[in-house]
Order: C-alpha cells, then structure tokens, then sequence
C-alpha cells in the first residue's frame, strides 16, 4: 500500500471511529437511563432465567473489559505495530472500544428484580439530573486530557500536515492535580447513579467498578515504566479516583 492510500485508509478509520464512538456514547446513555426511544434497554423484557442471564451479562462484561484492556497495553501495541501503523493504533482501540461496548448492550440480558427505586419525582428528576452531569463531566474530561488526542484524531493530522506527534507529558493539571483518573470517576459515577436499581444494572455497575480498579493497576504500571519513574512521583502527590483535602 502506498502513502497516499494508506493515508487515506488512516483518515477514514479515524473519521469513522470517532463518529461511531458519539454514536455508541448516546446510545449508552439511552441504555443506561432506559430510554423506551433507544434501541437497548437496561431493564427492558426478561428473556432469560436468573443464572442464564448472570451469565451471559458476565460473559459479555469481561469480553468487553478483556479486548478493552489488551489493546492499551504496551506489550500489545508492540505486536500490533508491524501490522497497524503507529498513526492508526489510538483509531483502532477507539473502534474496538465502541464495538465491544455496542455488542455489551446488545447482548445485554434484563434482570429486573429491584434493590432500590426512588418514588419521589422530584428525587428522579434531581439523580437523572445528576446523572447527565456526570456524562457531562465525563466528556469534559477528555477535553482536560486533549480531546483529539484521545479518540486517535490529532495523530491523524499530524500525519497530514507532515508534523510529528509530540510525546504527551503527564497530565497533571487542572482536574489532574485532584485526581489522577478523573475519566474512571465519571465512569463510576455513570453506572451507580440511578433511581431505580435493579439486579442486572447492579450487576453491570460492581463488575465496571471492579474491572476500573484492575484496570488503574495495570495502566498506571505501564506509565511508570514509559515514563522512568516521573508517574510514581505523581502518584504520591496526587489520588487515584478520590480527591483528599489539599492544604
């Protein structure tokens, strides 16, 4: 392949990755708050018995935080690099991303016994309102980390314009000076804040909880070896999701 096609192969997996990526954003939202004008519900019909569903919930769930996992780490972007041009490597984890979140909700099998519900309206409105904040504060945060950046978009123009892509420092700076994965916050915030809690969204919010803290462990101990030690510092100055009091 030469430069221009695969210029050209580049542009539109980036261009197509952060279209699908908006696309799948909005229709989590919907899944999350349960929306009956979106495609995927939550709580929608049960299919399934109580284990049948457990299961698959389980299944897609550590599919999702598997593929999710694997392709940011190091070692893997290694082995990818001889097949996938270093400019297309943060497109094609946004890509996998979003397809392995789509096929979450698809696969997603209700399981509607209650554990919670807020009867008040006023309440609902106040935690749905909550909760499109924290949606809010979770796409902020990839404007505070470089939002083009993120979602593989400014690799791809450095490549058009013939620039080379600076090495990112760390981020620690407005929202990072109070936590260091303020992005993971929103994402707890995203999956807890509810006014009715049923058994499958439980199910959904403890194992991205979970897979949140396993997934700070295994990216912080990339950063500290791509970064000579500098992100250790960091780690002793700055909290991982909780912010502390600053004197």
């Amino acid at each position: 392949m030469n430069k221009r096609h695969l210029d050209r192969s580049v542009v539109m997996l980036a261009v197509f990755s952060y279209a699908l990526t908006l696309v799948v954003i909005l229709l989590l939202v919907g899944f999350l708050l349960d929306l009956e004008q979106f495609p995927f519900q939550l709580n929608g019909t049960e299919t399934s018995g109580l284990a049948s569903a457990i299961a698959i919930n389980s299944f897609v769930v550590i599919a999702f935080c598997v593929s999710h996992s694997w392709l940011a780490r190091t070692r893997t972007k290694e082995r990818l690099s001889s097949i996938v041009p270093a400019v297309a490597e943060r497109s094609l984890y946004v890509l996998v991303s979003s397809l392995s979140t789509l096929a979450l909700m698809v696969s997603w099998q209700p399981i509607t016994a209650q554990i919670w519900s807020v009867e008040s309206e006023i309440l609902q409105l106040a935690i749905r309102s909550s909760f499109v904040l924290s949606v809010l504060f979770l796409f902020w945060t990839t404007f505070e980390h470089g939002h083009l950046e993120f979602f593989g978009i400014q690799r791809v123009l450095d490549r058009i314009r013939n620039k080379r892509s600076k090495v990112k420092p760390i981020a620690s700076t407005g929202i990072y000076g109070w936590v260091r994965h303020p992005m993971y916050v929103g994402w707890m915030l995203v999956f807890w804040i509810t006014p009715t809690m049923t058994g499958g969204h439980l199910l959904l919010a403890v194992t991205m909880t979970a897979y949140i803290k396993v997934a700070v462990r295994f990216e912080e101990q990339d950063l500290i070896s791509r970064t000579a030690g500098r992100y250790a510092d960091y780690i002793n100055e700055v909290p991982s999701v909780w912010p502390r009091h600053r004197e």
